[in-house]
This record gives C-alpha cells, structure tokens and sequence, in this order.
C-alpha cells in the first residue's frame, strides 16, 4: 500500500494540472455529447408531433395529446439549457485556471537559472484551452438553438390552445 503512495508523490505539479485537465476536457466531452444526443432526440420527440399538427381538423384528444407533449418536453429543454448554462460558466473558469497556471509556469521558466523542458506544457495547456474555446462556442450555438426550439414550443402551444378555444366556441 506504501509502494502505491510512493508513485502519487513522485508526480510533478506539471504532470498533476496536465492530469487535471485532461480529466476535465474528458468531462465536458461527454458532457457535450449527452447534450448532442439529448437535443436530437428532443428534436425527433418534437418533429414526429408535428406532422400530426398540419391537419385541419383538430379533436379534443389531438389537442390533449398535444398538450401531454408539450408538457414533456418544455421540462427537459429547461434542464438541459441549464446544464449548458453550467457547463459553459465551468468552462470559462477552466480557461482562466489555465491562463493562470500558463503564466505562472512561465514566471516560472523565467525564474530558474537552468532551462526546464515546460514548453511543451505550456503549449499542452494553450491546446487544451483553444479545445475548450471549441466546446464553448459549440455548446452556445446548442443553447441558441435550444432557445429557440423554447420560443417555437411557446408559440405552437399558444397557436393550439387558441385552435382550442375557437373549437369549442363554434
């Protein structure tokens, strides 16, 4: 069990924020890829009703149907806009936890009297911010899209409980 111990300590602080941020990208892709697979079937959920909508003559049970669904999804799109919401303000911190580390590598280098090889680190690191960047600004092009499937549930709910009422005033 010492032995084990033994191996952790003999890790540089290098070696232990390049371990961190490779544990944290690996998050924030699956993150993003639950987010990708939640968004499409949304979508499926939601272009399979629509079909349904064209039709000019509604029925109580459509419209009721109607309402199920839409009482289903707006929950899981809310959700999820706040899961990226999260993520992407984890991210940002990310980015300046590595922005710091990236300068204070570099005080470092400039410190020390004998050149350490941490340019490759520092580099590592810049990659990984430039790959988050990606994930961020994908994941914003997700919560745009997100809202506005938000506002389009919005309105066909609208449009529906209007054809309700015009339905039952006839």
């Amino acid at each position: 069990m010492a032995n084990f111990y033994l191996k952790f300590e003999k890790f540089s602080i290098i070696e232990w924020i390049i371990i961190y941020i490779c544990i944290t990208i690996s998050i924030f892709l699956i993150l993003y890829c639950f987010t990708n697979c939640l968004y499409e079937k949304l979508l499926i959920i939601i272009f399979s009703t629509s079909k349904s909508r064209k039709m000019e003559s509604r029925t109580v049970t459509a419209i009721q149907i109607e309402k199920d669904n839409m009482n289903l999804v707006q929950p899981l799109i809310a959700k999820l806009d706040e899961q990226v919401k999260l993520t992407r303000k984890s991210q940002t911190d990310l980015s300046s936890k590595i922005q710091e580390v990236s300068s204070y590598l570099k005080e470092i280098t400039d410190k020390l009297d004998r050149p350490f090889e941490l340019d490759s680190y520092a580099r590592k690191l810049e990659e990984n911010n430039a790959r988050i960047l990606n994930v961020q600004t994908t994941l914003i092009s997700i919560q745009e899209r997100i809202g506005e499937l938000q506002r389009n549930i919005q309105k066909e709910a609208y449009q529906t409980k209007e054809a309700c009422n015009l339905t039952t005033n006839s």
